[in-house]
């Protein structure tokens, strides 16, 4: 498209970024977030990131179904947000009439309308949510707070159920209001129901009311990464969304129909879910062969609504990703999330993982999470690998109370087993360590952090240290140092950690660190092999850069190896400079 997405005279703008596609079917797809980031979002100091590959999905879905379709092909949503109600009816409101008109005249000669409104879930195991303004509680289909649910009993427990069925038997998860329900009062989908019934605009009054009608059936599908990228995930996603859709009414109800709740009034339904006081506590393993300069780390978030991700750092810049959703399983002396699964049983620690992955050419392409989405393609990854544990402060079981005493829990040791990727199989000899993720501690408003663990197996017996020193706003220090050697534990003083200069996409040079316990004291020298950058909302409207890798060690006269991470919280005005230099896409 050509048009120009960022044009703010709305009412008069070129328009050509929304695509209009006719079909005879009585079905519309509706692509909101099909653009690409501008100006917009560098502009913002958390920009939002668009449904990439949701403009081509739709179009395919559009041909196969001959079903009609609005496509935000060119918008950046941090400059107009086509899934937000006010922010449409303020900024083109002639988009808001041309959906009426839309669904209207489907409904008028059909006499009933599918609506399915296209969004991508950054996630990305291959699973799909569905947006009904519910979540799935017990089996049962409930509305969140004062939401409608946008679609009938026949349609959920019919197509969509079947739908469901034959995603299950791909090995694609689905899931109902899971991560994004759909039912906030500016989300699209509830457009669809009777609730703006006495909305002060016409499109949204006459929306209302064929809702009101029975006619209206709408969904809405977050699709993740793996659905959405070029590949075989995505055609047979399509395939199965087009079968299940194109003859909606000839398919019987499901044997085991969901019981669907439906307040009878607004003011009916399922409390909104508290958020979280604190990140979920993320335990997971943390291992580097310096031989081949491979690092990963998969972890597991213990508490809440978290996830799981498996993260490998290739020797030639590259980074494999793979984030996942989901219940937590906790089996026998095994902690699941979706693909990930971690097992422990005293002195052994095993990860295994096999699932699709991102593969992004430029770890420092995270800085900005749309352009490293942007750049990467999705593949396949077996991960199996075994940490025999030769220092720990106690033995590691997923039993009963791991939840009290994982956090204190951390071993050391020696790594073994594969990683497939991109069908090339790499053996691993590793050094690792297992416990609270670096980056799973506790957060807390800081000005610069850096945090290290280190193996060393040349001495008898081996050892291995961790460190941590956080500076916080006000120039305090908050610092945590451990030495293991064996069984044995001593906290150490952290009397330095400093880290080379380094800048948000890089790596330090060199991190120095000292540490003091009793009369001796350790010095330690970390070089970075291979890292990756990171970018995340910080308190206070600061946003707080990342670069965490592994490293080669030096301690005293012996070798080691391990894993660093330092960052820095920066404030709004200094990232509006970053982002707004030359050559930042």
């Amino acid at each position: 498209m050509n048009g120009k997405p960022e044009a703010q005279d709305w009412p008069g703008a070129d328009r050509d970024w929304l695509q209009d596609l006719e079909g005879s079917a009585p079905i519309l797809l509706i692509a909101p977030h099909g653009g690409h980031a501008g100006q917009a979002a560098r502009a913002r100091l958390h920009p939002r990131i668009n449904d990439l590959h949701t403009a081509e999905i739709t179009r395919e879905l559009s041909r196969r179904l001959d079903a009609s379709a609005l496509i935000n092909a060119a918008m950046d949503r941090n400059a107009l947000d086509c899934n937000r109600v006010e922010e449409v009816a303020r900024k083109a409101p002639w988009m808001l009439a041309r959906l009426a008109e839309r669904v209207e005249r489907i409904a008028h000669r059909h006499g009933r309308v599918l609506i399915v409104v296209i969004h991508g879930w950054n996630v990305i195991q291959a699973r799909i949510d569905f947006g009904l303004g519910a979540r799935l509680v017990n089996g049962r289909l409930q509305p969140v707070s004062s939401a409608h649910i946008t679609a009938s009993e026949r349609f959920i427990n019919g197509p969509l159920a079947h739908l469901c069925a034959r995603l299950e038997a791909q090995g694609i998860v689905p899931s109902f209001g899971l991560r994004y329900p759909a039912a906030g009062r500016q989300n699209l989908l509830q457009v669809f129901t009777p609730r703006f019934h006495q909305s002060r605009l016409e499109p949204l009054r006459a929306l209302a009311r064929l809702a009101a009608g029975g006619v209206i059936d709408a969904v809405q599908m977050e699709l993740s990464v793996a659905l959405r990228w070029p590949g075989a995930l995505r055609d047979t996603t399509i395939g199965l969304i087009a079968d299940a859709f194109s003859q909606p009414r000839s398919l019987q109800p499901a044997a085991a129909p969901m019981v669907i709740a439906r307040p009878h009034n607004d003011a009916i339904g399922t409390r909104k879910a508290s958020k979280a006081t604190s990140a979920p506590s993320r335990f997971g393993l943390e291992f580097f062969d310096p031989s081949c300069a491979i690092g990963v780390m998969a972890s597991v978030d213990l508490f809440g609504g978290g996830g799981a991700r498996a993260i490998m750092l290739l020797p030639d810049g590259r980074v494999a990703l793979c984030t996942a959703e989901g219940k937590l399983h906790l089996r026998r002396n095994r902690i699941i999330r979706g693909p990930i699964e971690l097992c422990a049983d005293g002195r052994q620690v095993s990860v295994q993982f096999s699932g699709p992955v991102l593969i992004v050419p430029d770890a420092a392409a995270y800085l900005r999470m749309e352009r490293a989405l942007a750049t990467g393609g999705v593949d396949r990854a077996d991960l199996r690998c075994t940490l025999e544990l030769e220092q720990c402060t106690g033995p590691i079981c997923f039993g009963p109370q791991f939840f009290t005493i994982g956090r204190r829990r951390a071993g050391f040791g020696r790594a073994g087993g594969t990683m497939v990727l991109e069908g090339i199989r790499r053996p691993l000899s590793a050094v690792g360590r297992v416990g609270v993720s670096m980056l799973g501690q506790a957060e807390r408003p800081f000005a610069s952090r850096a945090s290290l663990w280190g193996y060393f197996n040349g001495q008898a017996p081996p050892q291995a240290v961790e460190a941590r020193l956080e500076h916080t706003p006000h120039q305090t220090r908050v610092e945590s140092g451990l030495m293991l050697t064996g069984n044995a534990s001593t906290q150490c003083r952290v009397e330095r950690l400093h880290t080379a200069a380094w800048s948000p996409g890089s790596a330090p040079r060199s991190i120095e660190a000292v540490l003091s316990h009793g009369l001796r004291t350790t010095r330690i020298l970390a070089r970075p092999r291979i890292f990756m950058a990171l970018s995340r909302p910080g308190p206070a409207g600061s946003r707080v850069f990342t670069s965490l890798g592994f490293a080669h060690f030096e301690m005293d006269d012996t070798a080691g190896a391990g894993m660093f991470e330092c960052s820095t919280s920066v404030g709004a005005s200094i990232v509006a400079s970053w982002q707004s230099a030359p050559g930042e896409g």
